[in-house]
């Protein structure tokens, strides 16, 4: 959990170079498969995305 929110952020904003070293540490440290890695950071992105913009959404603006 803590990895999805320290790295979501960077994911987004450095692109798929830093999305692939991203995917190699989680396979490291997970030890599955690259493939499986990427499909778990995709599905965590898509989860932390929709947070995220709820989140913002019911932020009073003032």
């Amino acid at each position: 959990m803590l990895l999805q929110i320290l790295v979501m952020g960077k994911i987004v904003e450095c692109g798929p170079m830093f999305r692939n070293k991203v995917i190699k540490l989680i396979s490291k440290a997970l030890d599955v498969p690259e493939r499986e890695a990427a499909e778990q950071l995709n599905k965590d992105l898509k989860v932390n995305k929709a947070w995220l913009k709820r989140k913002w959404r019911h932020k009073p603006s003032h």
